[in-house]
C-alpha cells in the first residue's frame, strides 16, 4: 500500500510484515547526492544504487541511499 505524504514527495511502502520502507523519488535522491538526473540515472540503471519501479516511478529506499552514501566515504 503506497501512501502519499502531504509534506514531501517521500513515499512509505507497507509490506505484509508491517515493515515500513521509506522511498524517495529520483529528484529527491539527486538533490541529496547533489548530482544531476542523468548521472543518477546511470547509477540506477547500472544497479550501483538499487531502486524499485512502482506505478511507473523509479524510487530509491532510504536504506539503500544511506548505504550508497556510506560506501563512498573517503
Amino acid at each position: 500500500m503506497l501512501q502519499n505524504s502531504c509534506q514531501s514527495a517521500q513515499k512509505t511502502l507497507n509490506t505484509e510484515d508491517r515493515m515500513e520502507i521509506k522511498l524517495h523519488t529520483r529528484k529527491e535522491v539527486a538533490q541529496t547526492l547533489r548530482m544531476g538526473l542523468t548521472a543518477l540515472n546511470d547509477l540506477l540503471m547500472s544497479g550501483e544504487l538499487p531502486s524499485y519501479v512502482i506505478g511507473g516511478k523509479r524510487l530509491v529506499s532510504e536504506d539503500d541511499l544511506n548505504a550508497y552514501i556510506a560506501s563512498k566515504r573517503a
